[in-house]
């Protein structure tokens, strides 16, 4: 298991302190699409997913650095 970087581990604080019971790095099996992972996996009703993201670019590409991320993001969200 990997280590949990400084912004996955205040999650995993705040989750603790909220008293939810979590996964962290879970691995999702799809089968024919392969594995996914995410930063959390949170035991609350259906299920929710956690995924932790910083960007540190600054002026004009930061924005086009987040939109990236925010599309990845959401094509592994559509895989589930």
């Amino acid at each position: 298991m990997m280590p949990l970087t400084a912004q996955e581990d205040g999650v995993r604080y705040l989750l603790i302190d909220r008293k939810l019971s979590f996964e962290a790095h879970h691995v999702f099996d799809l089968r024919h699409l392969g594995r996914l992972s995410v930063d959390f996996l949170i035991f609350f009703g259906h299920g929710i997913v956690l995924e932790c993201t910083a960007c540190s670019t600054k002026r004009g590409r930061a924005l086009s650095e987040v939109r990236r991320r925010s599309a990845f993001i959401d094509y592994r969200f559509g895989l589930l």
